[in-house]
């Protein structure tokens, strides 16, 4: 029969799972204190090696999809960060040097 503090650890990692996959990584704090308590019982409970195998299995799930919530975040920090500099090109100079060549103001001009 699984021990309670094990049931109560997969629920949280189910909990933390939907969270992150649902955008909503305030909740993540809550879950992570629960989390390190629940397993510091688990510690103590002697675990079946089959239960830890599916703690450790949800573990690295949810670890391996923070990491791509968090690649996901920062690929959009740097697309928007492109889309705001629009305006300019970076290329490299004949030293090796890193150039930015920024586009001048679009402006009518008049002529007699």
């Amino acid at each position: 029969m699984k021990n309670d503090a094990e049931h109560r650890l997969l629920a949280v990692l189910q909990d933390e799972e939907t969270a992150i996959l649902s955008g909503n990584f305030a909740a993540l704090e809550e879950l992570t204190t629960a989390k390190l308590a629940l397993c510091a019982q688990v510690k103590e409970s002697e675990p079946d090696p089959a239960d830890l195998q599916r703690i450790s299995t949800a573990i690295l799930r949810n670890a391996a999809l923070l990491k791509a919530a968090s690649e996901g975040i920062n690929d959009a920090r740097r697309t928007i960060l492109s889309l705001r500099n629009l305006g300019e090109t970076k290329c490299y100079g004949h030293d090796g040097s890193q150039v930015t060549i920024r586009d001048s103001p679009k402006r009518l001009e008049r002529k007699a």
